[in-house]
């Protein structure tokens, strides 16, 4: 009989030990799904500062040209080579509009896949909490935090969707603007 305890303790034992590994490994996996996501977060600290630059640079053009129209109104010339230039750094502003809007929709995506990873993860996250050791509950708090990250990168995110959105139709308008300046001075 005391055998049959041993091996039983022995078996308690061994389940315990694969259980511990386990939710090591899952913690593992957390801090690194932390991380990623935490990356993702600087990528769109970047990102809206690059929309800022471009924001900063289109109320340039549009300070100086609207400047120039005024002028022009009150019967000074355009000169059509500076009109030029400016659609020159416009048309460079357009090509940095469409790369954020690139990342932006992979990142959205990426995301996505990232918000559903988590509710896949219900099940486990419930099973830890019956498991109640300090390793899983540490575990749980990792995945709220990953939980959280996601969340602000999504609406952070859909800001930057928006803003990069806005900004690209105040410079369609503005190189409508100045197409048609520069046909009406040729």
């Amino acid at each position: 009989m005391e055998s049959s305890q041993n091996k039983n303790n022995k078996n308690n034992l061994d389940i315990a030990i694969k259980l511990d590994e386990s939710i090591r490994y899952l913690l593992k996996s957390a801090k690194d799904f932390r991380k990623g996501n935490e990356d993702m977060a600087d990528l769109i600290a970047q990102l809206s500062s690059v929309l800022d630059n471009v924001e900063k640079t289109l109320n340039i053009v549009e300070e100086k040209y609207y400047s120039m129209l005024e002028r022009y109104k009150n019967g000074g010339e355009i000169n059509p080579i500076i009109l030029e230039k400016f659609v020159e750094n416009l048309e460079n502003l357009t090509h940095v509009l469409d790369n954020v809007e690139k990342i932006t929709k992979n990142l959205n995506s990426e995301i996505d896949k990232h918000v559903n990873s988590m509710s896949k993860l219900d099940d486990t996250i419930s099973k830890l909490k019956f498991v109640n050791t300090e390793i899983s509950n540490e575990v749980i708090s990792e995945f709220e935090k990953v939980f959280s990250i996601i969340k602000n990168n999504k609406e952070k995110l859909n800001e930057l969707i928006n803003k990069n959105q806005a900004l690209e139709n105040r410079l369609k308008e503005l190189l409508l603007e100045i197409d048609s300046m520069i046909d009406e001075n040729k």
